[in-house]
Order: C-alpha cells, then sequence, then structure tokens
C-alpha cells in the first residue's frame, strides 16, 4: 500500500522528530535502511510516495512503534520530550550566562556541517583566546588549531560526533536551538530575557565591529548576518530596550544588504546608542564571558571619541 497526501506528510513529520530524538542525522539514517539521504529528505518531507515496507524498516532502524508514525500527535510528543530532554542534560537546567555567550559567538561564527560524516561544528575566528574560551565552557576535549591563507592566520575549533562530549553540544545547537539550518535561513533563537545581553554580547564578539572616524570623531557600530529574518529579530531588540529610538529624521534602524560579501548588516549611530549598546552587552559581564581583544578595542575607541 502506498502513503501519499496528508498521510504522507503526517509520517515524514513523526519519522523527522524520531530521528531527532536518537540523535540521527538523515545521512545515518539513510545508510541504516540502505538508501539516500535524498530519499529520506524528501520522505520527512511528503514529498514522495513511499511504502508500509519502508515505513517498518525506518521504525525498525529507529526503535518507535509502526503504528505511532501514522499518529498526527505523535510527532509534537516526541519534540517536547527531546527538548525537556536536552535542557536537563545539555547544560540549560537553569542557564548559564557564560554558555549563552558562547551560543552568541556560534551563531555569529560557525557552521554545522551536517551533510557529511562525521557531523562537525566548525568555529572560525581571528584569535585564539574567544575559541578556548568556547572549549572550555562546552568541557570538549578537542584542540584549537590554525591555518595560513594568503599571509591570514585563522584559528579553528572543530567540535565532532564521534565523542561524546562532542555529540552533548552538536545535539543540543542541532534540536533544541534549530541551527542546523543554514545561515542565510537561520532565525533568532528562543533566549530566556535575562540572558540576552550574553548571546548579543558573544554575536557581537564574533561578527560585530565598533568603527571611528578620527577626523569627525563619529563612531558607530556595525552588526551583520546572512539571514535577514536574524538581524529582524536583533532590530526588534534593539528598540524594545530602547537603545535605538529612531535614526535622523524619525526613520527606523535600516537593514542593508551586502550583496558582495552575502550579508545584511545594521549600523548603531550617535554616540549615546553606541554608549548604550556597550553598558547593556557589558553589564555585570566578566574576562570568561567576552572576548577580551575586542572589549578593549571597544573601550579605546570610546575614550578616543569623548576627547
Amino acid at each position: 500500500m502506498k502513503i501519499t497526501g496528508s498521510k504522507a506528510k503526517i509520517v515524514g513529520r513523526n519519522i523527522k522528530y524520531a530521528r531527532n530524538s536518537k540523535g540521527l542525522s538523515q545521512n545515518q539514517l539513510a545508510k541504516k535502511i540502505g538508501c539516500s539521504r535524498v530519499y529520506i529528505n524528501r520522505i520527512e518531507l511528503g514529498k514522495v510516495i513511499f511504502s508500509q515496507c519502508i515505513i517498518r524498516e525506518i521504525s525498525r532502524n529507529l526503535k518507535v512503534p509502526y503504528e505511532s508514525l501514522f499518529a498526527p500527535g505523535y510527532g509534537k510528543q516526541l519534540k517536547t520530550a527531546t527538548d525537556d530532554f536536552l535542557k536537563k542534560k545539555y547544560y540549560f537546567p537553569g542557564g548559564y550566562a557564560k554558555v549563552y555567550w558562547a551560543l552568541g559567538f556560534i551563531f555569529g561564527d560557525a557552521t554545522l556541517r551536517d551533510t557529511s560524516s562525521p557531523t562537525g561544528l566548525i568555529i572560525s575566528h581571528f584569535h585564539p583566546e574567544p575559541l578556548e574560551k568556547i572549549r572550555q565552557i562546552f568541557r570538549v576535549t578537542y584542540t584549537v588549531g590554525k591555518t595560513k591563507n594568503r599571509n591570514k592566520i585563522r584559528w579553528h575549533l572543530g567540535i565532532y560526533d564521534t565523542t561524546s562530549d562532542g555529540k552533548t553540544v552538536i545535539n543540543y545547537l542541532r534540536y533544541a536551538l534549530g541551527f542546523i539550518k543554514p545561515r542565510g535561513k537561520r532565525i533568532f533563537p528562543d533566549i530566556p530575557e535575562e540572558y540576552l545581553p550574553h548571546f548579543i554580547r558573544g554575536f557581537f564578539d564574533a561578527h560585530g565591529t565598533c568603527y571611528l572616524q578620527k577626523a569627525r570623531k563619529r563612531i558607530f557600530i556595525k552588526l551583520s548576518y546572512q539571514s535577514r529574518k536574524f538581524m529582524e529579530t536583533i532590530v526588534n531588540i534593539l528598540f524594545q530596550i530602547e537603545i535605538v529610538k529612531s535614526r535622523p529624521a524619525g526613520r527606523p534602524l535600516t537593514i542593508y544588504p551586502d550583496l558582495r560579501a552575502e550579508h545584511y548588516y545594521i549600523k548603531i549611530l550617535t554616540k549615546r546608542n553606541v554608549k548604550k549598546f556597550f553598558s547593556y552587552v557589558y553589564q555585570n559581564s566578566n574576562p570568561k564571558m567576552r572576548d577580551e581583544r575586542n572589549y578593549k578595542r571597544f573601550c579605546k575607541k570610546l575614550e578616543k571619541a569623548e576627547e
């Protein structure tokens, strides 16, 4: 019997949540049942006609009841149970400020490679110090390495699911925060309000810059990212906490496209707004929860702008 239409979408959604709850990627499940990753992806999206035989094989490998994959509410139950499990196990029983800083940095400057084996989280930066802090925060055994390209040195931290500590970090990012989406489609994660300054500080340390034009003593901040939806959430947060009220002539804060770099960026203008942003992201912070080089550079530019 062939499964099509709305029933196929229900089954596909349940398979996706069941696979996530077992910590398997589409590639790993495909290898277990002897098909391609693309076919598994199309099954989960409900875009292909499939038989009951393939569903029985999937349920056997995922170790879930065959009948449950046809139940409309089974996927939501699995997702809720998986999220609760991840939040208890993966460093978030009540939330830690240093972890949210690390997550902000990861969202700003990391890639999750999920289409090949092993699955890996690749974090890169121009300096090794923040990467070393992230390594210590997540208690992973991997080391920070460096590569040289055209006389430019870049530091990398790779975390892979081949070890238990690496799998712990990757699973939280993948399932609880939706980090598996490509950068251009990534949305802002669900961060508790009290930890937002730490997350935004991490994002600023990875993907933000403070500029000072000496001739005009003009200081401003530039934040950029590959996802417009992500940047829209950043703008909303800046308005909610009243760091930015309006641009000159009453215009709202604008998201500009950078077509050459395939990014979207915003500028926080005026010395007053820059100071408010500095106070918001660095309030009650300690050196263990920030990029110290970025912090000192920011302080110096604020001092020069005051001269």
